[in-house]
């Protein structure tokens, strides 16, 4: 089993220089059905379901704010 998920606003984005990521996490925003960008503890919903499921089995799990429908 795998969680696929979308944006999640972590410290990956550290790199991203201050004056630009709020305009970075923006576009992230408007490429989404939810208009968010996930929290780490968000993603740990999708990680959590995979684990308590015991009879789940090869299992994509798509986490990703609705990016694929837009």
């Amino acid at each position: 089993n795998i969680v696929s998920p979308g944006a999640v606003h972590t410290e990956i984005f550290g790199s991203v220089p201050a004056e630009r990521l709020d305009g970075v996490l923006d576009g992230f925003r408007q490429k989404s059905t939810t208009g968010t960008v996930a929290r780490p503890e968000d993603l740990a919903e999708a990680y959590i379901y995979i684990m308590k499921d015991q009879f789940v089995t090869g299992s994509v799990v798509e986490s990703n704010g609705g990016r694929l429908l837009v």
